[in-house]
C-alpha cells in the first residue's frame, strides 16, 4: 500500500515542478506517460512501486478474482466478459509487460507474485525463466533461484530455449509460447 501512496506523491510533485506537463491531456495519459518515464530511466527510488502497483492490487482484490474462478500461470490472460474478469486481464497484462522491460523489478514483482497461490500459479517454464532471470541478476535470494522442482516438468528443447530467452531478457519470447492457463 505504501508503493499505492509513493507513487501518488511522486507524480504530484513532477506535475507541480512541471507546470507544463500538468496542462497535457487527462490525467490518467499522463499518469501513464510518467510511469514509463520512471520505467524508461529505471529510477530505483520509484521504480520497483511502480512496478508493484499491479501486483499490490491483485493482492488486494484477490478474493474477488478467487470466488470468479480467475487463474494466472504467466500467459497472456483470455478477454473476458466481466467487470472482475476486465479488472484481472488489465493487472496481469500490466504485470507481463512490465515484466518484459529486462529490469529486474518487475520481473521481481511478478516472481513474488505466485505468494498469492490462490489465483497465482505460474506454468514450469515462467516459472523457470522468473528463477533464472533472477539468479543472472543477482536479486533475490538462492532459494528464489532454485529450478529443482521444474526441471522435471520440462523437456531439454524447452531448457535451451528459456536459457536463450533469459539471456536476450526475452520474457515475452517464453509467454508468447507457453501453454494456456487450465482454468481463467
Amino acid at each position: 500500500m505504501d508503493c499505492l501512496v509513493h507513487l501518488d506523491k511522486d507524480f504530484e510533485v513532477y506535475n507541480f515542478r512541471y507546470p507544463s506537463f500538468r496542462q497535457t491531456g487527462e490525467v490518467d495519459t499522463r499518469y501513464n506517460a510518467w510511469k514509463r518515464y520512471v520505467a524508461d530511466t529505471n529510477n530505483a527510488g520509484v521504480g520497483f512501486c511502480k512496478y508493484a502497483v499491479s501486483g499490490l492490487l491483485l493482492l488486494m482484490e484477490r478474493t474477488r478474482f478467487e470466488v470468479e474462478g480467475f487463474r494466472f500461470c504467466g500467459a497472456l490472460p483470455k478477454p473476458s466478459g466481466t467487470d472482475a474478469g476486465r479488472r484481472f486481464n488489465t493487472l496481469v497484462s500490466e504485470m507481463l509487460t512490465n515484466a518484459q522491460t529486462g529490469f529486474a523489478y518487475p520481473i521481481e514483482v511478478l516472481f513474488m507474485a505466485r505468494q498469492i497461490d490462490t489465483i497465482v500459479s505460474f506454468n514450469p517454464d515462467i516459472e523457470y525463466y522468473l528463477r533464472r532471470f533472477l539468479a543472472e541478476a543477482g536479486e533475490g535470494t538462492p532459494e528464489d533461484w532454485d529450478v529443482s522442482k521444474v526441471l522435471p516438468e520440462l523437456d531439454p528443447e524447452r531448457i535451451a530455449f528459456v536459457d536463450a530467452a533469459v539471456a536476450r531478457k526475452d520474457f515475452g519470447a517464453v509467454v508468447e509460447t507457453t501453454a494456456p492457463c487450465s482454468a481463467q
